[in-house]
């Protein structure tokens, strides 16, 4: 009989177990990463809609005459229908010939669930109006 000779079949249980934690903290960091990147992307997603939306509400704001009930001093609903409201206001010093405009579009961020709002702002001339 020889001794100091062992074969060893397999892995330990203290192996196997190691092996185990190590392939679930990469599992579990591998599924937040995926996670984290689809809430970044759902809010980017959502914030170029809203973008886009109050640039569609600007052209049509820009299309319509300069004395439209649209373009009148105050707070208005958007023309299109979206979340948010139209600013108008008269530029100083101009002679009521050009008017500031705000558009201000909603829009829900999904990471925190909280209201966001994008704004796009011009300005608008009599002069260059129909």
């Amino acid at each position: 009989m020889v001794r100091g000779i062992h074969l060893k079949d397999g892995f330990t249980l203290v192996e196997v177990m190691v092996a185990m934690a190590l392939l679930g903290l990469t599992l579990g960091g591998a599924v937040a990463s995926v996670t984290m990147y689809w809430r970044w992307n759902e809010a980017s997603s959502r914030r170029i809609v809203a973008v886009n939306t109050a640039r569609a509400e600007l052209e049509l704001l820009s299309r319509i005459n300069y004395h439209h009930a649209a373009l009148t001093e105050g707070t208005h609903s958007l023309m299109g229908g979206a979340e948010g409201t139209c600013s108008v206001s008269p530029v100083t010093g101009s002679s009521g010939r050009r008017k500031q405009v705000a558009v201000s579009v909603v829009w829900r961020d999904p990471r925190t669930d909280a209201a966001r709002t994008e704004t796009l702002t011009t300005m608008i001339s009599e002069a260059l109006r129909p």
